[in-house]
């Protein structure tokens, strides 16, 4: 249902946004059109499987980065193609169930920062909230503006925090009965847990740092970390403890 100018334009964005991109963890759009009375629509494949954290609670650790790789290759395709998701969570990226293979989907709330698409660009409003809570970086949290592609960093440092701890990180942090502003200050001063795994500890502070700055700044830099630890090569964050060094370059 369409009806409303906005909601139409939003859904028209959507479908922009989902033509450009093409990869095989992001859910594909085969074709779009309107129906005999005028309404949009698009068709996309059909994934059959269980949200990111079902599907992770009964595998190992090694299956488990290798869920979190999938995921990350999707976001930095999305991102080399100046396109935010906004809305990562365990929901949106499904297990296929005959593959194994993670899939992100529901790009409804994208943002595009580039191209034709522009309803994400002008739509987002200061003060505007827009995706879920428990998921969202300290910025988009807190209605700001200039939010930008380094919000989906922040949302799968979580996830990375999430299939390791077995349980949502910010669960008993952000609470629905208080306002934005409130949670906002909450995450700022939220102790983020250690890890048992040290260099996944490394990767999931640095993608949830607080200040955008901080994090890694492409979906493409957070990727080759993952990546790295799961072929078992130093990972940048941890360059610069010598010991680290050391031992990475003895074991290889």
């Amino acid at each position: 249902d369409t009806h409303g100018s906005a909601q139409r334009a939003r859904f028209l964005e959507e479908i922009q946004i989902l033509a450009q991109l093409d990869h095989p963890n992001i859910a594909r759009i085969f074709s779009s059109g309107r129906t005999s009375s005028g309404n949009p629509f698009y068709l996309m494949e059909l994934i059959e499987g269980k949200p990111l954290d079902q599907a992770a609670a009964s595998l190992d650790p090694a299956h488990r980065l290798k869920l979190l790789v999938e995921v990350a290759r999707a976001v930095a395709h999305a991102h080399q193609k100046g396109i935010a998701h906004r809305d990562l969570k365990p929901s949106n990226i499904i297990v296929e169930e005959k593959t194994g293979q993670a899939k992100v989907i529901d790009f409804g709330i994208a943002r595009a920062f580039e191209g034709p698409s522009s309803w994400g660009r002008e739509g987002t409003l200061s003060g505007q909230h827009i995706g879920t809570p428990r998921y969202m970086s300290p910025e988009q949290l807190a209605g700001d503006p200039s939010v930008d592609l380094r919000t989906d960093i922040f949302s799968l440092g979580l996830l990375i925090y999430e299939l390791a701890l077995g349980k949502p990180l910010l669960a008993g942090v952000i609470d629905s009965k208080i306002s934005w502003e409130q949670n906002a200050c909450q995450l700022r001063a939220f102790a983020f847990p250690r890890l048992d795994d040290r260099e996944l500890d490394w990767i999931a502070r640095k993608a949830c740092a607080l200040e955008p700055d901080d994090r890694y700044q492409t979906g493409q830099a957070l990727l080759d970390d993952l990546e790295a630890k799961q072929n078992k090569e130093p990972v940048s964050v941890g360059l610069s403890y010598r010991g680290y060094r050391i031992r990475k370059s003895l074991a290889r």
